[in-house]
């Protein structure tokens, strides 16, 4: 990895990613915010939190042949493609909280039989990142009570190395990032990211120390906050209300890329997000939620990367 300047596309539940808008948007997006690098959001399904059963097929997932003719699209345009296949709860909770554990004891036998599943999940996508030849591929994303069953995911990682030849990586909760014990069977470090701004600062310098111990480089996979007042210090805060404010997302940016060219180990920012369901640039310039399409957001992404300056700079 080296300077990545990455977009998240996310919203497939919008409309078939087979479509020719969907494609001119992704070109739009690179050359709005002179990107070069697409992470597509692939996400599956269950119920409640607790639930075994994994739903990938579901009718909001892009078809196989869809995904493929997309990824070799976005190659066309010159960006790298990183896959990230993720789990969402249909009953609005965090897929930080899927847990099995009942009466203070960890159910192993639920969680085996929710961990198959997901490992096919995986392995899925892994065949078509192989198959395209997608840059990095994430093997989990935020499943943070779940991350010590070790063995588990030392034996998914074994598993989808023998289908998948390039990077892998898992992307970690903020503050979760050091009770992580498989990191080193991964290649890269990935953190969401999405720091409060007055804490951004002291995080990366542990992040950064996490890395330089493990030998491992950096990325931070989600970063963004809401056009909303207040949000650039609570920016995990989907449902934050208040006032309209496009300045508080390139303040937010600022201090992101601030933080990250003083960590040599932080080899790029992935950025949160962009959404295939486009809107108007009139109504855009309106929303709240954390779109960059349309505010002023988008432009200073642009300057910084365009210009390519460089994400890592020695302390």
């Amino acid at each position: 990895m080296e300077n990545v300047k990455a977009i998240n596309y996310t919203g497939f539940n919008y409309q078939s990613i087979g479509e020719e808008s969907v494609k001119e948007n992704l070109r739009l997006m690179k050359k709005m915010t002179a990107c070069n690098t697409v992470i597509i959001i692939l996400g599956a399904l269950q119920e409640q939190t607790d639930s075994r059963e994994i739903d990938f097929e579901h009718a909001v997932m892009p078809k196989d042949s869809d995904l493929v003719d997309f990824i070799r699209y976005a190659k066309t345009l010159g960006l790298q493609v990183f896959l990230k296949p993720v789990v969402d709860c249909q009953d609005g909770s965090e897929r930080e909280t899927i847990d099995f554990t009942k009466d203070g004891r960890f159910q192993k036998e639920a969680f085996d039989e929710w961990f198959k599943q997901y490992t096919e999940f995986v392995l899925h996508y892994a065949t078509i990142a192989e198959k395209t030849s997608c840059e990095m591929f994430f093997v989990g994303c935020r499943l943070v009570r779940l991350e010590k069953q070790d063995e588990e995911w030392r034996n998914l990682i074994d598993k989808v190395r023998s289908i998948y030849q390039g990077n892998l990586t898992y992307e970690a909760d903020v503050y979760c990032e050091n009770q992580i014990g498989f990191w080193k069977f991964l290649d890269v470090i990935s953190s969401a990211g999405n720091y409060p701004c007055s804490e951004l600062g002291k995080e990366m310098e542990r992040l950064a120390e996490l890395a330089a111990i493990l030998h491992m480089e950096l990325f931070l996979s989600e970063c963004g906050c809401m056009s909303t007042k207040g949000a650039a210090d609570s920016p995990k805060s989907w449902g934050m209300e208040g006032l309209l404010s496009l300045q508080e997302q390139v303040e937010f940016m600022q201090n992101v890329f601030e933080q990250c060219r003083r960590q040599k180990q932080v080899k790029g920012i992935g950025v949160w997000c962009w959404s295939n369901r486009r809107q108007l640039e009139r109504t855009a310039a309106r929303d709240k939620h954390y779109y960059i399409y349309g505010k002023p957001v988008c432009g200073y992404i642009y300057h910084e990367w365009v210009d390519e300056i460089p994400i890592q700079v020695a302390i």
